[in-house]
């Protein structure tokens, strides 16, 4: 015999229905710009949040609608702009170390020294091979092999 289900009363509140697994993180977004203006990583921003990071990716999907790396990209470019404006406001205050550090890596210079070497008065430096030392050493014991 099938019991039969008592009907619900017109406007009666319906039991909802329990989820299981733990209650959803609450994320600080308010942190994570702060974050990206400084360079953190995924794992660093997911640390100071004390959330995972396939967390972190997956509810910025759900909160923002982006993924992770869209929502981010500006904070952390802007990060960047702000270190390089800093940097050039320095080097030109005549910092000598962020000066010669920009110069290699903004122009390609380098502490590569050239030295240059020449031969008897300035000239260019004879240089004789194995060959031709060969050759003349055996010529000259043919020579004296032909004389006796």
């Amino acid at each position: 015999m099938a019991t039969k289900r008592k009907p619900t009363k017109a406007g009666a509140k319906k039991t909802k229905k329990r989820s299981s697994g733990r209650p959803k993180a609450e994320i600080d977004w308010g942190l994570v710009p702060e974050l990206g203006e400084i360079g953190c990583t995924e794992e660093e921003v997911a640390s100071v949040l004390r959330i995972s990071r396939d967390t972190l990716l997956e509810r910025c999907k759900s909160d923002h609608g982006k993924t992770f790396k869209e929502y981010y990209w500006p904070m952390l470019n802007e990060g960047n702009v702000s270190l390089r404006r800093h940097q050039w406001r320095v080097a030109k205050e005549g910092n000598p170390a962020l000066l010669i550090w920009l110069g290699k890596n903004k122009l390609g210079q380098s502490d590569k020294i050239k030295n240059e070497v020449t031969g008897e008065d300035g000239g260019p430096i004879k240089i004789e091979t194995a060959r031709e030392e060969l050759a003349s050493v055996l010529g000259a014991l043919v020579d004296e092999e032909e004389k006796k």
